[in-house]
């Protein structure tokens, strides 16, 4: 029993060992979590049926001793219709919500003010019309699932040691969007892959 119990403890003070701020950093290892805002807009077709709109996200970011590391990411979107779609749904906001795991590759990774970095990952986004009760919806749908493969840049800077400013720009790729259909009966949805920039505040753990 007493064994069990020692190893029970043992364990328990492992666990405090390892997300101890001062014992991660010691090792190389940092958390970043993140929030901020910027805007973003639809591609191709899309961006002819929509205008552009504000973006916002939450993430947490886990720097490593090597140069990548990786975070996960919510991010939201509203963009409202254009007048090329208004005939169809007058007053819509297409609302997304989405989750995103990304790598995160530094490529400054021993410089410790300036971190600029490239990142790709995978997701989920749903979207959503709101802010219309009377749509067409031959043409555009209420809600929609796609999967999202959101790649890009930025650039983060230490302004403490535990506060940064980041910035970077992201082309995200939608995967089997079924949101806007302009081709008539039985034609593929439009492209609804977005572009975005943002920037945000984050404190280092």
């Amino acid at each position: 029993m007493k064994s069990k119990s020692r190893l029970v403890s043992g364990i328990a003070l492992a666990l405090v060992a390892l997300t101890s701020p001062a014992f991660a950093k010691d090792r190389g290892y940092e958390a970043q979590v993140s929030a901020g805002g910027g805007v973003t807009g639809f591609i191709t077709d899309a961006s002819d049926q929509t205008k552009v709109g504000g973006a916002w996200d939450v993430r947490v970011r886990l720097r490593t001793p090597l140069p990548i590391g990786a975070e996960i990411g919510y991010v939201g979107t509203a963009n409202g219709v254009s007048d090329r779609m208004a005939v169809n749904a007058p007053n819509g906001i297409i609302l997304g919500d989405g989750v995103e795991v990304n790598a995160v590759l530094s490529l400054l990774p021993h410089d410790p003010l300036v971190d600029p970095y490239v990142f790709v990952g995978g997701g989920y986004t749903r979207f959503s019309l709101v802010n219309e009760t009377t749509f067409n919806s031959s043409v555009i749908r209420n809600k929609d699932n796609a999967f999202v493969l959101p790649s890009g840049a930025g650039l983060a800077l230490r302004l403490t040691n535990n506060l940064l400013a980041d910035a970077r720009f992201t082309y995200r790729a939608v995967f089997d969007d079924g949101m806007i259909f302009l081709h008539g009966p039985g034609a593929d949805a439009i492209n609804m892959s977005q572009w975005g920039a943002t920037a945000r505040v984050a404190y280092a753990f």
